[in-house]
């Protein structure tokens, strides 16, 4: 068997150290990786036991010819392409920044302008993707989680027309269980497959009843995100002595003059290893506005959990939740406003930012401050505690997220804005015409009112023996969803040892 690996400068080191383990065991499968020429460095090669005497096939990110190919982008849109060629587009983190625009210093030097070169540098990635897919004839092909990049869509439509195995891990939302899932986007039957194989032959046990009385503890958290959202909102409160003398602006001059002056010499210490160059001041506006950001968001209101309101978590943005898995509603701003018009008229609708947004790219504040002025929308403090706001809600609405495994639990309606993975357990309501939204929220409370609490108990029990059963467990998720950029060998160990068990149960070598 032969496997295409594809690696990114987070993941590249334990999903080599990965490679070697199942290397080493069977002796059988061959490895070879696909590499953006122009991101994978030196220094990084001499870090990767097992690509330093290995081939690599590299392909190039950008062309130097003028002109479109209209050929070859007609037979790849009608042939090979999952979707069209545009929202493969719009889901990458360079290309797709014309199509965000609630993000502060996100936007792109691609527009009309220039978009005939968006076209003639995704010809030139498919061309060279696909000559390498012809060469190496693989069996299976491997992607990172978390990735929404035209290099990973390519990867993906080439695997589904040459009919060759797609795999990406993708967390159960439960817990450090993951799956593997054949595309990107995150459709699969198999977690439904499953837990049928599971109910025919379940039977309750001490272990399995302890777990569900833990869960649906309105005290506890499900999500694998859970502990990282946790340290993002405490690290937030806290200010050093420093930030507090010299205040926000000053302190982040010097801070980033700092980082900056150590990346010029050479020396790449923390996040700076990570960074191939270093926007200078790009960096102290992103860290100002987010503290600007975070003092007018936490001076909003704790609002009455008593009213009846529907909740509606803001996603990460740019991230692979909206730019891939919820392309058609990238723009949450024509969301929520959407939501607020398909709402009952007695009922508030309560928007929270999602805390990891408080720590990354600064959202504009005229983009909270437009979802204010709806007159049933209420923008609420990001420190009030979520599963409280879930367990009181008259329903919750998510495009994709760990928030509707926390509704579910809580026994609260559920409107998924697209497929949703859980679907089949008939605690939700997927909405597939917009129109239909109104209809849809109704639907969702009435199926709730319906279910009855046995039969809740049964159903959930048996999802949580079939994610035990089916699943695969990382004892290191900080290194593996890169929660964290401080990983030192022992976390990286854990996590090559982790992923290479589950590719050999996964393709059963």
């Amino acid at each position: 068997m032969k496997l295409l690996v594809y690696t990114t400068s987070l993941s590249s080191t334990y999903i080599a150290d990965a490679c070697q383990i199942i290397s080493n065991k069977k002796k059988k499968i061959k490895f070879e990786f696909i590499i953006k020429k122009k991101k994978f460095k030196n220094h990084e090669k001499k870090n990767l036991k097992y690509l330093k005497n290995k081939k690599y096939f590299f392909f190039e990110e950008y062309s130097n010819i003028d002109k479109v190919d209209l050929r070859y982008l007609k037979y790849f849109e009608n042939n090979i392409a999952i979707s069209n060629v545009w929202k493969m587009i719009s889901a990458d983190r360079s290309y797709g920044r014309s199509y965000i625009n609630d993000i502060h210093g996100y936007h792109s030097s691609y527009t009309n302008k220039n978009s005939s070169k968006i076209l003639i540098n995704f010809i030139h990635v498919a061309k060279g993707i696909e000559k390498i897919f012809k060469e190496y004839k693989p069996n299976a092909v491997f992607v990172p989680n978390g990735l929404s990049n035209i290099d990973v869509t390519i990867i993906e439509s080439l695997s589904k027309f040459y009919k060759i195995r797609f795999l990406t891990p993708e967390t159960f939302r439960y817990d450090n269980f993951f799956f593997f899932c054949d595309n990107l986007k995150n459709d699969t039957l198999k977690i439904k497959k499953n837990y049928l194989k599971t109910k025919k032959k379940f039977k309750s046990n001490k272990k399995i009843n302890k777990i569900f009385r833990k869960l649906i503890s309105k005290k506890n958290y499900v999500s694998a995100d859970a502990k990282e959202i946790k340290r993002t909102l405490n690290k937030l409160q806290k200010k050093n002595v420093l930030e507090f003398i010299l205040g926000n602006s000053f302190y982040s001059i010097l801070k980033h003059s700092y980082f900056y002056i150590l990346f010029l010499f050479g020396i790449k210490i923390l996040h700076l290893k990570f960074l191939p160059n270093y926007n200078f001041f790009s960096s102290i506006f992103t860290e100002i506005q987010l503290k600007k950001n975070l003092k007018f968001l936490s001076k909003l209101n704790y609002p009455s959990l008593k009213k009846k309101y529907i909740y509606y978590p803001l996603h990460l943005n740019p991230e692979t939740s909206t730019l891939l898995k919820g392309n058609d509603f990238m723009n949450q701003e024509y969301l929520i406003e959407t939501i607020s018009k398909n709402i009952p008229h007695d009922t508030k609708l309560y928007v929270k930012e999602h805390p990891a947004m408080l720590n990354s790219h600064p959202r504009k504040i005229s983009f909270y401050k437009r979802i204010m002025t709806l007159p049933n929308v209420e923008l609420i403090n990001p420190n009030l505690d979520s599963r409280k706001i879930i367990s009181k809600a008259k329903a919750v609405i998510i495009v994709d997220g760990s928030s509707g495994l926390e509704a579910i639990l809580s026994r609260i309606p559920l409107v998924t804005m697209k497929n949703y993975n859980l679907d089949f357990l008939e605690f939700s309501v997927t909405n597939f015409n917009i129109e239909n939204l109104y209809f849809d929220i109704l639907k969702a409370i009435e199926k709730v009112k319906r279910v009855s609490k046995k039969e809740f108990e049964l159903k959930i029990k048996i999802l949580l023996k079939s994610i035990e059963e089916h699943g695969y467990l990382l004892r290191d998720p900080d290194t593996f969803y890169y929660f964290s950029k401080d990983v030192n060998k022992n976390k990286n160990i854990l996590s090559s040892e982790d992923l290479a068990e589950a590719i050999i149960r996964e393709l059963k070598l």
